[in-house]
């Protein structure tokens, strides 16, 4: 049988109604796979929130699925659950799948010797259960194996890379039989409590007992539902007290996923979706950023959902790693950046929502003597609870910055005093104790790691700019809800005596007597530009300076050429520095940062891995994405609420547009950009309060409110400004408004779509 009728075959049972950003047009970004993929980072990949699988082929299976779950914990870290083994009868002659974005789905083909396997498999959030569906035809038949794995924690697993007389091959694939056979020889893993296994109607069960006292138990059914149509269904329940486990509520949900039927199931399940991709549009000419920018969109709502647990590393897709939890020295800071913009706050909040949740955790991270009026985090912290500091002050604070980012694009007062406020104040407070007086009469810091710079040294520019951002937010609090809080007057001298920011031949030092001398992945002395944005962006020094330490920092030479797997720089290098050249108004350097992200960083499924995986990085290339088109930040202390439309668009793309993304003050903003200038806008505004528009202009446009708000406007060096004090509901608009979710193709080739996968149109970076 012929590829070709898969593909149609493919196309045909993914067609579907059209909602606001609609499934034709989304489907030109879908993963398309003509090949079996054979590693993790080759995967089709669904998810929930919480339950996930990745979906591919090792050795002699002809796929299997992945089981993930991101409360799974065992101690401090996650635990591994194991796959489901998918076997034919006959041996695979073609295949072919496709990952739809809009639906959530993922179908495929499988022609073999004996006849062909069809399936289609979701993650679906309303039922918490992950569904295969599949159809056989010919001679063809099936049968589906688990394969457990022990319920250990996987850093401990993953350091059997490290004992005497083991050499593994594959030490990222616990199920690899070579490392498997070497990771049950632990005696980690040898004195695990026993598994308890259950059968209950066909509804198989494993009752895991995990090293802290935690538990889960995965319930699962395969089943023949129709002629030649069989049904694989499975869930998992998790506790952090294995005695309040429930072993009856997995078997519940599976029989309720028989009951319902997979069409049913699935008429709920694209219902979600739709409505989830309702609130999301942009489009640019270059294919591939556009379709790696939805790919993002769906990882997101597959990461995580309102009221689960923040991303951490890996989300809902598991893989052997050393670093199985929460990492906070950029990583989880960079996960949850493009969410407020894009739209998503159930998701953005949910970072937020386990700080308020977690207190103790942060609380009892910090030095006993310090934990009545101080917060902070280890590098890596399990969602459940702490992990003792170690060092990098300034971790705990980025992360709070992340939380009033998405208190500044959803305003809510209540929540800013009455929650941020007190966290904000004791992470305030744990820098604060470390502080000593110098001969200079400067307040200093101690010794530090400049985060992912193996020197440590005094004043790290990573510690003082966040503390500084800390204290001036502090600051900016207690006053504007005149909170009166005699903490403010310490804060106030803090700030004033705080030492400087290290400079040394018109460049930002790592710290004192630190200087950046060799490649450097991580931008820890950039953070007070990105994403702090502790800049006078008119300022043509300040711009200078940045500029300059940007351009030091991504300038030194390398003795070989630069691989994915060179620890010089990675991945979030890239991403950073094009969100920082687009600030400095930069557009030729952003987008070529960005371009050289996915010519050698990228994975054909838009995973990416280091030693394993750390999904912040293509997480971060959406921010990336996002900072072309829309940057907002507070300037004259939250006074005025900035927003720069299309900062960063090349001047070889002519077109390019969003609707309904979110800036910083409480506005919803759609914009249209056309040959070198905006052609159109609508900013409406939750909250009355003043707005500060910039964007490029030939001549000056003709700005209105919609409620007749009077405003100002300035023309300086292509740069238009308006000012306006706008209205709650009120809206500033210019030009047509009907065009934003007009779809902008490649004005060079007309290309109007890009499939990443495993097809001959995705090429990424080379091992």
């Amino acid at each position: 049988m012929k590829r070709e009728w898969f593909i149609l075959g493919l196309t045909m049972l993914l067609a579907g109604s059209a909602f606001a950003v609609d499934g034709a047009y989304l489907s030109d970004f879908d993963l398309l796979w003509d090949r079996t993929p054979k590693a993790f980072e080759e995967s089709a990949f669904l998810g929930n929130g919480e339950l996930g699988t990745c979906i591919w082929s090792a050795r002699d299976e002809t796929l299997h699925f992945d089981i993930g779950d991101t409360r799974v914990y065992s101690e401090k870290s996650r635990a591994p659950i194991g796959k489901f083994i998918l076997k034919a009868k006959g041996e695979t002659t073609d295949f072919s799948m496709r990952l739809s974005l809009h639906k959530a789905l993922v179908a495929g083909t499988i022609a073999t010797t004996k006849g062909t396997v069809g399936f289609q498999s979701l993650a679906s959030v309303k039922h918490d259960v992950v569904l295969v569906e599949f159809t056989v035809s010919g001679d063809e038949k099936i049968d589906i194996k688990h394969f457990a794995l022990p319920g250990a924690p996987a850093d401990g697993l993953y350091a059997i890379r490290k004992e005497k007389g083991i050499k593994l091959d594959n030490v990222n694939d616990f199920s690899d039989p070579q490392t498997y056979q070497a990771i049950m020889g632990m005696e980690l893993v040898k004195k695990l409590a026993p598994e308890k296994r259950g059968d209950v109607g066909g509804i198989k069960t494993r009752f895991v007992p995990l090293k802290g006292g935690q538990a889960y138990v995965l319930s699962w059914k395969f089943g023949k539902v129709a002629r030649n149509r069989y049904l694989l269904a499975w869930t998992t329940d998790y506790s952090q007290d294995a005695k309040t486990l429930s072993k009856t509520a997995g078997i519940q949900t599976i029989q309720e996923a028989f009951r319902a039927g997979s069409e049913s199931i699935k008429k709920d399940h694209q219902a979600y979706w739709a409505d989830y991709f309702s609130k999301l549009f942009i489009s640019i000419p270059d294919k591939q950023i556009e379709a790696n920018y939805w790919v993002q969109m769906y990882k997101y709502g597959s990461a995580t959902r309102p009221g689960a647990l923040p991303i951490d590393l890996m989300g809902p897709w598991f893989r052997a790693t050393p670093w199985p939890r929460i990492w906070a020295n950029l990583n989880v800071q960079l996960s949850y950046l493009p969410m407020a913009t894009a739209n998503q706050p159930g998701i953005a909040s949910t970072l937020a929502d386990w700080i308020d949740e977690s207190t103790d955790i942060f609380i009892q991270a910090a030095d006993k003597e310090f934990q009545h009026d101080s917060a902070t985090c280890g590098r890596g912290t399990s969602p459940y609870g702490p992990t003792g500091f170690w060092g990098e002050y300034g971790n705990f604070l980025w992360t709070l910055y992340d939380y009033w980012h998405f208190l500044r694009v959803y305003p809510d007062d209540q929540r800013a005093v009455e929650k941020f406020y007190p966290i904000l104040k004791r992470a305030n407070n744990f820098l604060i104790h470390a502080l000593t007086k110098g001969d200079d009469g400067c307040l200093h810091m101690p010794k530090d790691i400049s985060p992912e710079w193996k020197v440590e040294g005094e004043d790290t520019t990573y510690d003082l700019e966040l503390l500084r951002w800390g204290l001036e937010t502090a600051l900016y609090i207690d006053g504007h809800f005149k909170l009166n809080d005699p903490d403010a007057v310490r804060y106030q001298k803090t700030l004033k005596e705080l030492v400087s920011k290290h400079i040394c031949e018109g460049v930002i030092m790592l710290g004192k007597d630190l200087p950046l001398t060799g490649p450097h992945r991580h931008y820890s002395h950039l953070v007070g530009l990105y994403p702090l944005r502790r800049i006078d962006i008119d300022s043509a020094e300040e711009r200078e300076l940045y500029l300059n330490t940007v351009d030091h920092w991504l300038g030194f030479k390398l003795s070989k050429p630069l691989t994915r797997h060179d620890w010089s720089y990675k991945g979030y290098t890239r991403t950073g520095a094009t969100s920082m050249y687009a600030m400095l108004d930069e557009p030729e350097k952003a987008l070529g940062q960005l371009r050289q992200y996915f010519d050698l960083y990228l994975y054909p499924n838009t995973f990416y891995l280091e030693t394993g995986p750390v999904i912040e990085t293509p997480l971060s290339s959406a921010a990336a994405t996002q900072e072309l088109l829309i940057q907002s930040w507070g300037i004259n202390n939250y006074a005025i609420n900035l927003v720069r439309l299309f900062p960063g668009v090349s001047k070889n793309w002519p077109e390019a547009g969003f609707d309904g993304l979110r800036a910083e003050g409480g506005y919803t903003v759609s914009a249209r950009h056309q040959q070198g200038q905006t052609t159109a806008f609508r900013i409406t505004a939750d909250r009355t309060d003043t707005l500060q528009l910039r964007f490029k202009r030939n001549a000056p446009a003709e700005v209105k409110t919609t409620q007749g708000s009077p405003l100002t406007t300035t023309m300086n060096n292509g740069w238009q400004t308006v000012s306006v004090e706008l209205k709650k509901g009120e809206s500033l608009v210019f030009g047509a408004d009907n065009d934003f979710k007009t779809p902008v193709v490649d004005a060079k080739t007309t290309q109007r779509n890009y499939h990443f996968g495993l097809n001959d149109q995705c090429v990424v970076g080379e091992d």
